[in-house]
């Protein structure tokens, strides 16, 4: 096949009619800005997206028509959108033009990137009076240009987002690098101007739409999120006028009506903070207070409460108390306002109301240890070891309640009742930690001749070796004795770690050291024929 001999059916053909239609419409909006036949090899220059051009190389041979270009998208696959425009160029407008003999690209690239602009310019020119194709692309890209009535770097910077943003650009785990990408081409703006800074903004939220939420990486959420805080300090500036406002409040409303659906966004603190006059308070409220969706009171609660208006304020969260959080908030603001009685009060109510109440506890226990409540804060803490025990919670209350003189065996015995029948999860570990806390080295010692993990058989050896170190020591070897049960150098390499506790124990607290050379001797006799074991306790 030749290049005369190319026809829309070869285009078709090697890019397949998706990437077709898609330089076709290249192709028609005047993007293939140069195409020059010489030799076997077609040389296009056509409009990109991420840089000012790509370049863009056909040729023909027994096997039909190929191509290639520098865009992102062919390297990975060779042709491209940009292949198939310059195709349509010369099928449709070229292709009854003889190719000139060939020429080397370098020296006539190294000729241009010698020309001055001026010559370059005049180069242009003289081509368009030439050419109607030449005279017709330049005219369609200045006419674009003057239409947006953009800055030039604007188009520039809008074109890079677009080509980063662009499904078809990338695949799998390239959609990682889109935040990061973003980020980096984004920085500039904080220099910028407020309405060049919106514009582009807005623009890459229009742009991050196209991916899919499935493909959204943390980096991404992220970059969208600084978006987001970016327009609304923009729109914050008290110098900014209100009427310009009133669009990208709607954009930033809409946005967060629609991201309550799926995620928990901070876009309510945004809008708030880009309002910084009456004019805008009263039209973002009058569009807020007239929704009925999920996220509605949370929204004009921001709202209220930014705008200095207390009561509306209160009067929409005491509405809307439905979770821990709510309940929290709303305590906090009391406190804030030295209302510390109605601070309690809310949060006491939460505690009665609701089943999952964890952000409540160390609120009401920082209230009540402020005020010496020392019988409040004794309850608080009981009910919050009750839903949660952990070892440092038992301590402070068993500190609170010495202190207040009501710390007592049945006290203790009520507290540990549900550990002690294995109702709650890692009821072992926990009781351990209290056992050797306390001091009660002979409850630890008996809770591990019962079934328990190797975590709290360890805690106990650990805690009691002082006190009974042949206690720790039997302990130890158990575990050991469980490890070296099944084979496996993961195995071998945890049991000569416990087995090292146990020389720890015969050598420094002991000060036996025939007893140890006789276990180690042992476990090494017993073990002979198993070398990933020998090779394992070698140290010790």
């Amino acid at each position: 096949m030749t290049l005369k001999e190319i026809v829309e059916d070869d285009i078709y053909g090697l890019v397949g009619h998706t990437l077709a239609g898609r330089g076709y419409d290249y192709y028609a909006s005047g993007m293939v800005l140069s195409l020059r036949a010489r030799g076997g090899t077609i040389t296009a220059e056509v409009a990109g997206s991420s840089a000012p051009s790509y370049t863009v190389k056909i040729w023909c041979d027994e096997d039909g028509v190929d191509g290639t270009c520098t865009c992102p998208y062919s390297a990975g696959i060779d042709v491209c959108k940009h292949v198939a425009a310059a195709l349509f160029e010369w099928v449709y407008e070229r292709s009854d033009e003889a190719p000139e003999p060939a020429i080397s690209e370098v020296e006539l690239r190294r000729g241009l990137e010698n020309l001055s602009k001026a010559d370059l310019v005049s180069l242009l020119l003289e081509a368009a009076e030439e050419s109607d194709t030449v005279y017709q692309k330049l005219r369609i890209r200045l006419e674009r240009a003057e239409a947006t009535g953009e800055k030039s770097w604007i188009r520039e910077m809008k074109a890079e987002i677009q080509q980063l943003c662009a499904t078809d650009a990338y695949g799998g785990w390239e959609y990682i690098d889109i935040g990061t990408q973003l980020d980096s081409l984004l920085q500039p703006l904080e220099n910028a101007e407020i309405t060049d800074g919106l514009e582009i903004y807005t623009y890459t939220l229009e742009q991050i739409q196209q991916i899919d939420a499935d493909d959204e990486m943390d980096n991404l959420v992220a970059v969208r999120d600084q978006i987001y805080a970016a327009i609304g300090n923009l729109l914050g500036d008290s110098n900014y006028p209100h009427d310009q406002k009133r669009k990208y409040f709607d954009m930033l409303m809409e946005i967060y009506f629609d991201a309550q659906r799926w995620s928990d966004s901070e876009l309510g603190d945004v809008i708030a903070n880009a309002c910084c006059s009456p004019e805008d308070f009263d039209f973002v409220l009058g569009k807020v207070e007239d929704r009925d969706e999920w996220g509605r009171a949370k929204l004009l609660a921001k709202l209220y409460l930014q705008s200095g208006q207390e009561e509306a304020y209160l009067e929409i969260r005491r509405q809307n108390l439905n979770s821990d959080m709510d309940y929290l908030e709303l305590a906090d603001f009391y406190q804030t306002r030295g209302r510390a009685r109605e601070a309690i009060e809310v949060a006491e109510e939460g505690l009665q109301r609701l089943t999952h109440k964890a952000a409540l506890y160390p609120f009401l226990e920082e209230q009540y240890e402020a005020q010496g409540a020392v019988s409040h804060l004794q309850r608080i803490l009981m009910a919050q070891f009750t839903e949660f025990p952990a070892s440092e919670l038992y301590q402070r209350l068993k500190r609170v309640a010495e202190a207040a003189g009501t710390w007592n065996t049945d006290l203790k015995r009520r507290l540990l009742a549900p550990l002690e029948e294995r109702r709650i999860y890692g009821a072992e570990l926990l009781l351990a930690d209290i056992h050797i806390a306390d001091g009660d080295y002979d409850k630890a010692v008996a809770l591990s001749q019962g079934d328990i993990g190797e975590a709290a058989l360890s805690r106990i050896a650990e805690g009691v070796a002082e006190t009974y170190p042949e206690k720790a020591i039997a302990i130890y070897k158990r575990i050991v004795d469980d490890y070296l049960a099944v084979n496996g150098r993961d195995r071998y390499r945890a049991a000569a770690q416990f087995a090292a506790k146990i020389k720890g124990a015969y050598l420094d607290i002991l000060r036996d050291e025939a007893a140890w050379n006789n276990y180690i001797r042992g476990i090494r006799f017993e073990n002979r024929r198993r070398p990933a074991l020998i090779d394992e306790f070698r140290n010790l």
